[in-house]
């Protein structure tokens, strides 16, 4: 999911039972990824892309 601040989000996340499976990690240019579960195990990933984040589109060939 995206997220705006990924340090804070997995604050809020580990502040609400939830706990990090894996920091923040930059993956390429201003984009960064974590991981994390929430209390009964589901993981999840947290994305926060830089200022050139690209909207989906609907429709055909859309992003």
């Amino acid at each position: 999911m995206h997220v705006n601040d990924v340090e804070r989000s997995l604050k809020e996340i580990v502040k609400n039972s939830g706990k990090v499976v894996q920091e923040k990690t930059q993956v390429q240019g201003e984009m960064y990824t974590a991981y994390c579960a929430d209390r009964e195990g589901n993981v999840m990933s947290l994305a926060r892309h830089g200022s050139s984040w690209c909207q989906i589109k609907d429709g055909p060939g859309g992003i």
